[in-house]
């Protein structure tokens, strides 16, 4: 596809808030040569934030999609994308203890870096 003609150009996907970036977290899962790096503002650092915060359905019903928490947390949907980068922008506490053991996923692919930044 369109990569092939141009694979000098990396592609780097930015995102802005938890729909936007839960998003560009599985497009990039789904299409390991179209997306390079993914840069995430303001995303979810787990799914679980969803019910502590008492989200519902009706206010993010992207988000609810049957089995996303039980099988793929925001965790294990950037593990999906390495060894490519994936950055938490402006990241928590909370999103360091979720995302801190991305490092050594990262590490078995030979690839030093840190997620939550």
């Amino acid at each position: 596809g369109e990569r092939a003609k141009s694979p000098a150009r990396p592609v780097v996907l930015e995102a802005h808030g938890p729909r936007a970036s839960a998003a560009a977290l599985v497009a990039a899962a789904l299409e390991p040569s179209a997306i390079d790096e993914l840069r995430l503002h303001e995303s979810l650092a787990s799914f679980k934030q969803l019910i502590e915060q008492n989200k519902t359905v009706e206010t993010l019903p992207e988000l609810f999609a049957f089995g996303l928490l039980a099988d793929f947390d925001v965790a294990k949907l950037a593990a999906l994308v390495a060894p490519r980068p994936v950055h938490f922008v402006g990241a928590d506490e909370r999103a360091r203890r979720e995302l801190g053991p991305l490092a050594a996923w990262y590490a078995l692919w030979g690839k030093q870096h840190n997620s939550a930044q």
